[in-house]
């Protein structure tokens, strides 16, 4: 065909197409690709010689309004510094010319800026199209404070930020000056309202240079809009809007699984946006050149968009594989590589079970380590990932709006792992429960069929036998038909000689954390079970703590550890049950991890941890061994440490040398600090290389009553004892723990005294606070003017508290510079407190005082308002 007939032929098309609708009307085409709308302004109401208002500095009254008029637009609504557009719109126009203020055809309102506060200001226009779709246009526009209202602003040197970046890309930053309208030099502090963006600065004071960066981990394709706003006392606050776009033409939430033989067997599946993408996978042995293709189908779910699911049949056992999947326009993903797993019998390879990981950048701040969880276990590349389920916390995060779109974050968030590593989940609570729905989630993962339409399955590596079981109740247990599933399961399992029985589920029959305790019926049903059928390990998750037990039986009658070592078990021992939480998200009930809910751990207690996130890694050897290592993440970028490590071995756990034995006299040259906050002890780590730790004890007597203070042995040589009140004498011993549970003789120390605080509550009936008297113990009613002494060139900041000693809610009152008073005031004059607001009876006015070092010094003073009386 000639160029001259083809072009013929397109043109045909193209008209017919254009003529042709649904009942043979002529539909006009949607011209929104072609047209390019604007917000423009101009200082005539006749709307002449306009200008683009992005950016620009204005005065008086001036006609702002969108511009083309075309036929297209239905109508626009105005928004005055309401960016998200969650308010109602500051005018709607229903007809040309579209004015911010209104008019008529041949004269514009006037818009007066005078009213407004100086600094900027940010106009948006919603523009809705025949087609359905809405245009949103943007215009920060300043407004300086020689033409508002007088006072200063402060100003940044760019009307907006609008950054690109491609869906689970990198970071990317872009920087801005901050000055004054007036160019002079003022303090100020900066913030933003979104959780993808960070904002950093040079300097305290202007002039400065401030950094905004985006991250798209977590995020969707789409756009975002947010803003940072810098503010300054007796200045008018500047806002920068800033704008995300993230395009979503490419392939996104790859992922893998195993259906079948993980040793020959893969499953791939990814999401484009177009259902027409081809469900194609390209793949090669590493090493090789010639890429092989792939077919499959699309995966059905409630996605935005298409799953697409691929499968690759005949691989070889424990070979590794490049992949890349279809996308739109025949165009392929970036190069993945994964492997498969080990043919059946003994092998090497590794396992990691995480769970309670939340989505990045949580806006109440609870997903503080998910983000370097996540690039820990993209960097230890395991061979398979186990989900311990509470994945992404729809009912507390609704930042995505529905909760496929969240699950869609979700797996976007989590894609460098798991599009290395194949991903077999159990699932939580927060799945199935709490708004969520089970359907929604076994849609987008891939699993053996099971039992119970995929709730519970199971599947081989090497000589191990994983178990995923479905548990996601508080209190209740597992129907009849799931436990004789079970049975029956790991009993084939170990017909088909399988060494290793692991099971792992999301509630945990042995939990001491107050969030989640321990599902004891879970326990009765499933501990008989496990003991009967030779399982060595159990994983859960649930509560926002590590938590480990001895090699147990009898449980759950007396729960009777098999051995007191702390790292080595053999296949006589009993069964472990390991709890692993959190993995980046900490609790929604307590606000951080979960609190013990006794200081003392029980007596099954191996090991326990609840101060970092975690996840357990479970490397199984062909030797004969089974090693589970729990990492300790702190969040903050810092390396993760083991903070727990055993193993159960198929032969006899290494004996100890004769000499190997903890000096009767160990640890020496213990010593204790009196402190302001408690009491530091110090002493000779001087112990042989079998050490595990110490235990610290403390009585108020020299020869008895000591209790322990340390759940599990401490690893360093020092311990420091907040719990006691100043002035009192503490008797302390130390003695070293063994891998073996074996405790050393004990050394003793007489002077534990904690010094008690120079600071103090006090309060004066006159509001220039003469004549203080203490708090504590007062009886009091009518106004009060309480506040805190002295007045320290090192305090930092004082937050003050009303009947919340353990200071969980917000304050009461901040205070960052003296006078700290409970309810405010001036150098001369301080705000009364007036008890009638309270009730009679006792009450209680705590202080946080930071101080200029880092630390907090904790106050509180105990009062009885009795008015009434008065």
């Amino acid at each position: 065909m000639t160029s001259q007939r083809l072009r013929t032929r397109l043109t045909t098309i193209v008209l017919l197409a254009l003529v042709l609708g649904f009942t043979g009307s002529i539909i006009r085409p949607s011209i929104q690709a072609a047209v390019s709308y604007s917000l423009l302004f101009s200082t005539s109401s006749s709307r002449s010689i306009p200008v683009a208002l992005n950016g620009q500095t204005v005065s008086g009254s001036i006609y702002v309004f969108t511009a083309p008029d075309t036929i297209e637009i239905v109508r626009v609504r105005f928004y005055l510094d309401d960016q998200a557009m969650t308010g109602a719109p500051r005018r709607t126009e229903g007809t040309a010319p579209f004015d911010f203020a209104g008019g008529s055809v041949s004269k514009a309102t006037p818009f007066d800026v005078t009213k407004m506060s100086s600094g900027t200001h940010l106009i948006t226009a919603a523009i809705d199209i025949t087609n359905g779709s809405t245009i949103v246009l943007h215009a920060a526009f300043v407004v300086s404070g020689s033409q508002g209202n007088g006072s200063t602003a402060l100003l940044f040197s760019a009307p907006s930020l609008e950054l690109t970046v491609q869906l689970n890309g990198g970071p990317t930053s872009r920087s801005v000056s901050l000055t004054t309208d007036t160019e002079t030099s003022t303090s100020f502090s900066i913030s933003d309202n979104v959780s993808w963006a960070t904002v950093s600065r040079t300097g305290t004071s202007t002039p400065a240079t401030v950094t905004v960066t985006v991250d798209p981990i977590g995020l969707v394709s789409g756009t975002y809009t947010g803003t940072v706003t810098a503010t300054a006392t007796n200045h008018v606050s500047a806002i920068l809007p800033i704008t995300l776009s993230i395009p979503g033409s490419g392939p996104d939430q790859i992922h893998l699984a195993w259906v079948d033989d993980p040793s020959t067997t893969l499953t791939i599946v990814w999401r484009t946006q177009n259902a027409a993408d081809p469900s194609i996978v390209s793949v090669r042995e590493q090493g090789e050149s010639t890429w092989l293709m792939a077919t499959g189908s699309l995966r059905p779910s409630s996605t935005q968009g298409t799953l697409h699911e691929v499968s690759l049949f005949s691989l070889k056992p424990g070979t590794a594989y490049e992949y890349r999947v279809s996308g739109p326009s025949s165009t392929w993903s970036q190069e993945f590589t994964t492997r498969t797993a080990p043919q059946s019998g003994p092998a090497d390879f590794d396992a990691i079970y995480v769970a309670d990981t939340g989505i990045i950048g949580r806006s109440d701040g609870l997903a503080s380590g998910t983000r370097q969880i996540v690039d820990e276990i993209a960097a230890l590349n395991p061979l398979v990932v186990l989900g311990g389920g509470d994945y992404a916390y729809f009912d507390h995060d609704k930042r995505f709006g529905t909760l496929d779109n969240t699950i869609d974050a979700w797996f976007n968030q989590m894609q460098p792992i798991i599009s290395q590593s194949p991903i077999m989940p159990t699932y939580g609570n927060h799945e199935t429960l709490l708004g969520e729905n089970y359907v929604n989630w076994s849609a987008r993962f891939p699993t053996p069929t099971g039992f119970d339409e995929r709730r519970n399955y199971s599947f081989n590596i090497g000589d191990a036998h994983f178990v995923s079981i479905y548990a996601v109740t508080n209190s209740g247990g597992l129907p009849e038909a799931t436990r004789n599933w079970i049975i029956q399961d790991i009993q084939a399992a170990k017909a088909a000689g399988q060494r290793w029985i692991i099971p792992y589920l999301h509630v945990s029959p042995f939990s001491e954390g107050t969030n989640h305790p321990s599902n004891v019926k879970l326990r009765s049903q499933l501990g008989p079970i496990f003991e009967s059928l030779g399982v060595q390990l159990v994983v859960a998750s649930h509560d926002q703590s590590y938590e480990r037990t001895f090699p147990l039986i009898n449980v759950p009658a007396s729960n009777t550890p098999t051995s007191l070592s702390t790292s080595c078990y053999t296949m006589d021992d009993g069964v472990s049950w390991v709890k692993v939480s959190p993995g980046g998200k900490r609790s929604n009930i307590s606000k951080d991890f979960s609190p013990w809910a006794s200081e003392t751990p029980p007596t099954w207690t191996a090991f326990r941890d609840n101060t970092m996130h975690h996840f357990l890694r479970i490397r199984v050897s062909a030797s004969g061994t089974l090693r589970v290592e729990a990492f300790g993440v702190a969040g903050d970028g810092t390396p993760p440490v083991i903070q727990d490590s055993f193993f159960y071995t198929t032969g006899s756990c290494p004996p100890r040398e004769p000499d190997d034995v903890i000096p009767p006299d160990a640890p020496a040259d213990l010593i204790a600090i009196s402190l302001q906050s408690g009491i530091s002890l110090d002493w000779d780590d001087n112990i042989e290389e079998d050490l595990f730790g110490y235990h610290v004890y403390r009585s108020e007597s020299s020869d008895s009553g000591y209790s322990r203070l340390t759940g599990n042995p401490v690893r360093s040589s020092t311990y420091t004892d907040t719990s006691v009140p100043p002035g009192i004498t503490f008797y302390y011993r130390v003695s070293a723990v063994d891998r073996n549970g074996n405790e050393s003789q004990t050394s003793t120390v007489t002077s534990g005294t904690r010094l008690g605080s120079e600071f103090a509550i006090v309060y004066s009936v006159s509001a220039s606070r003469s004549n203080p008297v203490p708090l504590s113990d007062a009886q009091v009613s009518g106004n009060l003017y309480v506040f805190t002494t002295p007045n320290a060139t090192e305090i930092v900041r004082v937050l003050m508290y009303l009947d919340d000693s353990t200071m969980t809610g917000p304050p009461r009152r901040t205070e960052d510079s003296a006078p700290y008073d409970f309810s405010g005031g001036s150098a001369t004059k301080a705000k009364a407190f007036d008890t009638k607001t309270v009730a009679d009876g006792t009450h209680t006015v705590t202080a946080a005082i930071v101080l200029a070092d880092g630390t907090t010094e904790q106050i509180h003073a105990s009062f009885t308002v009795a008015n009434r009386a008065a």
